[in-house]
């Protein structure tokens, strides 16, 4: 009933799979890296302390004039 149809891929093939899995497995470990690099200079938690800091230095300001 069901014609069984395999297809082997070419050595040229799979060379290029695997070269493309590689290269997007080290772009993804870049993006990582470079995430974690950026997060540890400059954390989340810091940039809301300026605009509190900022916020209350407005108010200081106000209450001199």
């Amino acid at each position: 009933m069901y014609n069984n149809v395999t297809y082997t891929y070419t050595e040229e093939e799979a060379n290029f799979g695997y070269t493309l899995f590689a290269a997007l497995l080290m772009l993804s470990f870049l993006g990582l890296i470079i995430f974690i690099a950026n997060r540890h200079n400059h954390p989340l938690e810091e940039e809301e302390t300026d605009e509190k800091t900022m916020e209350s230095l407005r108010k200081v300001d106000m209450f001199q004039c």
